[in-house]
Parts: C-alpha cells; sequence; structure tokens
C-alpha cells in the first residue's frame, strides 16, 4: 500500500536504527552491539541514538496504554504515526508482551536520562547510549527468559499436578 511504501521510504537511513530500537526492546543484546557499532561508523552519535531510543520508548508506551484501554494491537499499529512498517508488527508484539506500560514509562525516562547525559557530556556519548539500550536489551532478556520459565512451568504435568494437589489443601 501506499501507507507501507511511505514508512519504509520515510527512514532514510534510520532503518538501522529501528532495527537498533527493536532489538534493545526485544532484549537481543549481541544485536544492539553490532548495530550501535554500525551506527557509530555510519556518523550516527550517541545523543542521536539515545533520543531515537527514547522516541521508540514513548511510541511503545503510547501503543500500550491503547491496548490496555481496549483497542486491539492491529489497529493501533495501523494507525500510529509514523507509521510503523508492517513487517516490524511482530517485532513490535513481542516488545509489548515484555515490557508493561509503568516499565516503559521507566524506561523512557531512563532514556531521557542517557539524552541529557549525551548532550552534557559528548566525550562519553557513545558510551553512554551503549551503556543504556544494553540496559534496556538486558532487562527486556530478562523477562523473556523469566516469559519461558513461567510458560515451561506451566506445561509442565508435575507442575500442574502439585498446583492441583496445593489447591485442593
Amino acid at each position: 500500500t501506499v501507507a507501507d511504501v511511505e514508512a519504509l521510504c520515510g527512514l532514510g537511513g534510520e532503518g538501522e536504527a529501528n532495527a537498533l530500537m527493536d532489538s534493545a526492546f526485544a532484549g537481543r543484546e549481541a544485536d544492539v552491539e553490532r548495530l550501535m557499532r554500525r551506527l557509530f561508523a555510519e556518523g550516527w552519535g550517541g545523543a542521536d541514538i539515545a533520543f531515537a531510543a527514547h522516541g521508540h520508548a514513548v511510541r511503545l508506551l503510547d501503543v500500550s496504554l491503547a491496548v490496555a484501554a481496549g483497542e486491539s494491537l492491529k489497529a493501533v499499529l495501523d494507525r500510529v504515526r509514523p507509521q510503523i512498517f508492517f513487517r516490524r508488527h511482530d517485532l513490535w508484539a513481542l516488545q509489548l508482551r515484555l515490557w508493561r506500560s509503568e516499565q516503559l514509562a521507566a524506561a523512557a525516562s531512563a532514556l531521557n536520562g542517557a539524552v541529557y547525559d549525551c548532550r552534557s557530556e559528548t566525550a562519553v556519548a557513545e558510551a553512554a547510549a551503549s551503556r543504556a539500550l544494553l540496559n534496556i536489551a538486558s532487562q527486556a532478556r530478562g523477562r523473556a527468559s523469566r516469559s519461558e520459565e513461567h510458560t515451561s512451568e506451566l506445561q509442565s504435568h508435575l507442575n500442574l499436578v502439585c498446583r492441583l494437589l496445593l489447591e485442593k489443601k
């Protein structure tokens, strides 16, 4: 569709920045490190990256709040502007499963602090941005692994029997 073309072409050199944000909020630390190096090599500054990450967190928070208010994720992703390219919708769904609204608000606040640090101490801007995004990725990875543990526990027959016996008591 025209909207998809605009979403894709409107990125310009920001495609890798979007990939970086998606990787960070999905807990893919190795991808974060690789994409950070690539963006720095392309001339992105630490403040630019931290600012983009803050914007990503705020957009995720807006979508999260809309979904919490009863809108479908698909409807929200279809109407959000600037539009999110349809191939990123599954990544956004993953990120929204890993981050609750209050956690996104805290991440946005931390990233706002990183933007300030990057702008006030330009000599350490790359390190500050890297640290902030790796922290986000680490938090997301921790949530993903806890979610997988919880799912496997729920699927375990032994744990199911134990839970049923405990409920009887």
